[in-house]
């Protein structure tokens, strides 16, 4: 017996042009996926050699205080200061900045860029007699 089956045209066409759109919607996502830069699973996360490097230096360079707020640029420029006379490894300010928040130090924006709550650095206490800011 012989079974006929009975295609809606307007069906095929419509079901056709949904597939070219998945087809150039994947073709699209294979070359994004191909030109990102490739990054090592290690960089996804904070890796252990970047957070014992910004730990020794919240441990050597910078004192918990509840009442301060440090600038995110001055905590970077003397953890550049830092590296430069331990011979550290360097880090970028955005890589410094995000291990400080995996490390658990507050963050807050303000209208001269990014803080942190709770850390204040060694310093600051000269600046503050100079008549600096810890910015």
């Amino acid at each position: 017996m012989k079974q006929v089956i009975v295609v809606d045209q307007t069906a095929l066409v419509g079901l056709a042009r949904r597939l070219r759109v998945a087809a150039e919607v994947i073709e699209r996502l294979t070359r994004l996926i191909a030109a990102a830069p490739n990054t090592p699973a290690e960089q996804i996360g904070l890796d252990a050699a970047v957070r014992d490097s910004v730990t020794k230096f919240l441990n050597e360079r910078c004192r918990q205080d509840k009442n301060a707020e440090t600038g995110s640029l001055a905590l970077y420029r003397e953890f550049r200061r830092w590296v430069a006379e331990t011979g550290a490894s360097t880090i970028t300010h955005k890589l410094f900045s995000r291990s400080l928040v995996e490390l658990g130090v507050p963050k807050r924006r303000a209208k001269t860029g990014y803080r942190y709550r709770g850390i204040a650095l060694h310093c600051q206490e000269q600046f503050a007699v100079e008549g600096g800011s810890g910015n």
